[in-house]
């Protein structure tokens, strides 16, 4: 029953992005919803998209199609023309539509590698004329196959080596590659306004001195700016060339943005205004971020901070900008005539949708409103807006899996409305009534602000055993939304409790530094001071089959250090590639992380001392897991991913077998995925995976 439950969630489908389309009337509103699904028959992901159109009160929706082929998809701003990167079979194409017709379509399998299509270096823009489209592609691979050593971005893009910049003239059916004299690499990058000469904005991420890329999935303190690139016009030409890949050279590339920032995801409001996201640069890998806006209309247009970083927030009151990799794809609305940004940004322990005024940096929190009339804790994302009055955005929380909203903040006559557009829920009545059995709290925990805890569980059940489940990062946060493994796992009959330890994100400025230099220590007494409480509130209770751990990455450092300082406390624990050893610094994408999380400098932009003396492997070696492992007790269940490039598997490899080594004092077993990176996210692992947990737990 609990794999038929878990698998029927894992299955549901998750809004992904969305595009409004164009209306027949101002009567009616389109929506190009995209989500993904997991198939368990074919073991892969899939990719769904389908129109929603919502007309007088009522709401038409066309057939699913698969576009699992699409890599990315963008239609013009005057949504005349759609322009399809599409992969498949081994072969790349663009197309470009008009009016639901094929108008070109330029094979470019041997001009260019792979079509790059995830958050940090993928680009998608179409020219103010619309007759031009930017994206971003890998270079071509040498026809001789060369055995030299090419640096990649690191875990979850270990095939992205060199991205190139090219552009697709449909008039003359071209294509043009941007040939960089600089070091830099570029992506997200878009087209500004015209003017005597084509000009670009772009994320450029830079090599250390010693030519590493640092891996830069969920990293934003990486050496990063926003660029100004001009081009020659015309940008197009009839010129030939022996490959049938033409080459344009910039005139011109400025950085805009300071060194002491990381910056990304720049987004032009109106052909006026170019906005973009930023972090602090080096210390912790995720932090408080700041928005960033310059003038595009005036000569003397400089950089401004609208929204700067918050140290110490007071009670419920705004802790400061936390944003994922980029800024949704339109992120623009009018509110009341101001123009203004709409962004995803966690609040505590959940995802709010947030609106800037990009005049006076006023900002709020959108459908707030509704907040305030239940308690059913909604995490919210945003998909889409407008450019009006209009946004698409989903929203879940533990016991209700995806939702999709129409948001309009002034229909005429009502002002305020919004409209469900679509429910993602299980068809299974009984699993309908499985999650409509849970409960979920938000749980402070006392004298150790601001560590705060999730807690999800069956109501109609009392004595349930605990499961204790940080998460990873340090710097992260665990939000409300619905994690198909966590409902079905409080399905199971196991209270689960989630804590946002001190480090996370979602808090202030003040909180994420708190951590550096603390780990092992701090993270680990908010961990078991939340173990504490909700056993004080009757939530969880100690003893044999009643209390367990697990976690992935940091979340698995802090399993490893739970079961370790706390023997008699938990019954069995699983870990998902655990870091184990501190010291092994340089089997990580992100060797930085080790020395600034432990409280060692580490300069990005120069060559840093790529020893650990004695002194200090010392010291890391003893504020890691490993130094407990003669002290562990509890049960213990690794899976380690046989690919992962963040955390060394040997780390999780080396603790089975100090375990091991120890047989008939402990239970200890190894899941070896591979193949597998980091997150073990794979289909096929991700089941594997919860039905492990699940029965590793239950055989206590």
């Amino acid at each position: 029953m609990g794999s038929a439950i878990y698998r029927e969630l894992a299955e549901l489908p998750v809004p992904v992005g969305a595009q409004f389309l164009q209306s027949a009337n101002n009567n009616s509103t389109g929506v190009e919803i995209t989500t993904s699904i997991r198939d368990h028959v074919r073991n892969a992901k899939r990719t769904i998209s389908k129109s929603v159109y919502t007309s007088q009160g009522a709401i038409l929706s066309s057939l699913p199609q698969d576009v699992s082929d699409v890599v990315l998809s963008s239609l013009s701003p005057t949504l005349k023309y759609r322009v399809v990167l599409r992969s498949k079979d081994g072969k790349r194409f663009i197309e470009l539509w008009a009016e639901d017709r094929l108008v070109h379509l330029k094979d470019v399998t041997n001009l260019h590698g792979d079509f790059i299509g995830d958050e940090y270096l993928s680009s998608l823009s179409f020219s103010p004329p619309e007759d031009s489209v930017i994206y971003t592609a890998e270079a071509k691979s040498p026809e001789t196959e060369t055995f030299r050593y090419t640096p990649s971005f690191g875990e979850g893009l270990i095939a992205r080596k060199t991205p190139v910049l090219f552009i697709y003239h449909p008039g003359n059916d071209t294509l043009s590659r941007i040939a960089f004299d600089d070091p830099v690499i570029y992506g997200q990058a878009l087209f500004g306004p015209f003017s005597e000469s084509a000009t670009l904005f772009a994320t450029g991420y830079e090599r250390t001195a010693d030519g590493r890329l640092l891996g830069i999935k969920g990293c934003f303190n990486r050496p990063s700016g926003i660029w100004k690139i001009e081009l020659p016009s015309p940008i197009s030409s009839d010129k030939d060339s022996k490959d049938g890949l033409l080459t344009i050279k910039p005139t011109n590339a400025t950085k805009l943005t300071s060194d002491i920032l990381s910056c990304r995801s720049p987004r032009i409001y109106n052909q006026q205004i170019l906005v973009w996201i930023a972090n602090a640069s080096g210390g912790p890998h995720a932090s408080c971020s700041t928005l960033h806006i310059m003038d595009l209309t005036s000569m003397e247009g400089q950089p401004r901070t609208l929204v700067e970083s918050v140290w110490e927030p007071k009670e419920d009151e705004f802790p400061g900008l936390y944003l994922g990799p980029a800024l949704a794809r339109d992120p623009f609305i009018l509110h009341h005539d101001e123009p203004c940004i709409v962004l995803t940004s966690i609040w505590g322990s959940r995802s709010y949708i947030l609106r800037i005024s990009l005049t006076t940096g006023k900002l709020d929190r959108v459908l707030d409103n509704t907040d305030k009339r239940d308690d059913e804790f909604w995490s919210y994302t945003l998909l889409a807006a407008d450019g009006k009055q209009r946004m698409v955005l989903s929203r879940s929380s533990p016991r209700i899996p995806c939702e999709l909203i129409l948001y309009d903040y002034d229909v005429p006559g009502i002002g305020e409305s919004w409209t469900d557009l679509a429910s993602f829920g299980p068809s299974s009545a009984d699993t309908l009534r499985a999650l409509q059995s849970l409960d979920v709290q938000i749980i402070k925990i006392p004298d150790h602000f601001p560590t705060e805890t999730i807690v999800v569980r069956r109501k109609d059940q009392a004595n349930l055993p605990c499961v204790i489940n940080p998460h990873g990062g340090p710097h992260a946060t665990t939000t409300t939304g619905f994690v198909p493994s966590t409902s079905a796992l409080a399905i199971e009959g196991y209270a689960i409790s989630q804590p946002n330890y001190t480090g996370s994100l979602g808090f202030g400025e003040k909180y994420v530094r708190a951590l550096m230099g603390q780990c092992g220590t701090v993270d680990v007494s908010d961990c078991i001071a939340s173990v504490r409480h909700i056993s004080s509130l009757g939530l969880a209770q100690e003893g044999p089959g009643m209390l367990f751990v697990m976690g992935g990455s940091h979340g698995g450092f802090l399993a490893a250090h739970l079961v370790g300082q706390y023997p008699e406390t938990f019954t069995s624990a699983v870990m998902r590639n655990p870091v184990i050893s501190a010291g092994d610094v340089w089997g990580s994408d992100i060797p930085d992380w080790y020395f600034s999380e432990f409280g060692y400098a580490f300069q990005m932009s120069q060559s840093p001392p790529y020893t650990v003396g004695s002194r200090e492997y010392e010291a890391l070696q003893h504020a890691s897991p490993i130094s407990y492992v003669q002290d562990v007790r509890a049960a213990v269940l690794l899976m380690l991913g046989g690919s992962d490039r963040r955390v060394n598997p040997k780390q999780g490899l080396g603790y089975y077998h100090a375990l091991k080594g120890r047989e008939g004092k402990v239970k200890v077993d190894l899941l070896w995925f591979d193949g597998e990176g980091h997150p073990l996210e794979g289909v096929e692992a991700s089941r594997i995976g919860w039905e492990c947990t699940r029965d590793w737990f239950q055989s206590a």
